[in-house]
């Protein structure tokens, strides 16, 4: 799987645990890429309490998409 395809299912992931308290989530639904393709980034913000464990039990599981 190429670096873009495998950032892009991190960031699907992601945005399926938006809004939830304990988990880290993206800021932005979008993926920035630049120029330099080494460079690409997901904007994040950190959640103090709870683990992605836990949460995925509550959400359950994630979907290959």
């Amino acid at each position: 799987m190429d670096f873009i395809k495998s950032l892009e299912k991190e960031h699907r992931i992601m945005l399926r645990f938006r809004n939830h308290p304990r988990i880290i989530q993206t800021t932005s639904p979008n993926i920035h890429v630049g120029f330099n393709l080494d460079r690409c980034y997901i904007n994040m913000e950190f959640a103090s309490k709870g683990t992605l464990h836990n949460g995925a039990k509550m959400v359950g599981p994630a979907v290959d998409m």
